[in-house]
């Protein structure tokens, strides 16, 4: 795999009075929260994550998305835009009301549609009505050009900020690693 230098970025939300949400967004995308499902999780990773190279699970077998989502404290909610299937958000509740938004994003063919900040703000306002006394994220160089945009529009602050040297897969071994997952898939039936 080639390495590449990934500068990270890691924004917060200690107040819900930071909250600056999208006008409009309770209308404009519907939210609904689903089971911890890891072949539906695989699906959702891999279907929004694959153009912005997320692999930190792809190399996951199908135990162990299942042992994740059994032994963590996660919920995904998946979005809709006039009954269409258009992103999710997975939110992990940590200690003392720490809230992570773990992953966020749109399939591609919604990427561009000025959904964005519609979209984070149900993830940030769902957070916030779970008892969150701070949310926080991170985003890197390699997100959409205008990810930490959004983020700070919506009241993130930058925290930290650092540069690492990752091993991403390339685009076959990316496909590799989804094929990987399905054989093992199939395996348990």
């Amino acid at each position: 795999m080639p390495e590449t230098n990934v500068t990270i970025h890691y924004l917060e939300m200690t107040s819900q009075s930071q909250f600056r949400p999208k006008t409009g967004f309770e209308t404009t995308i519907q939210v609904q929260e689903i089971e911890n499902d890891s072949f539906m999780h695989f699906m959702l990773f891999t279907g929004v994550g694959l153009p912005w190279k997320w692999y930190s699970r792809l190399s996951w077998s199908i135990g162990e998305w299942e042992d994740y989502f059994r032994n963590h404290t996660c919920k995904t909610f998946l979005g809709f835009q006039e009954k269409k299937l258009v992103g999710y958000f997975e939110l992990e509740f940590q200690e003392v009301g720490n809230v992570e938004i773990n992953f966020f994003g749109f399939f591609p063919q919604y990427i561009g549609c000025g959904l964005g900040g519609h979209f984070l703000s149900h993830a940030i306002d769902t957070a916030w009505k779970s008892g969150a006394k701070r949310i926080f994220l991170h985003t890197c160089n390699i997100d959409h050009k205008y990810a930490t945009a959004n983020y700070t529009a919506r009241g993130f602050s930058p925290y930290k900020e650092e540069t690492v040297i990752e091993q991403i897969p390339s685009r076959q071994e990316f496909l590799e690693l989804i094929k990987d997952f399905f054989a093992g898939y199939m395996d348990r039936s």
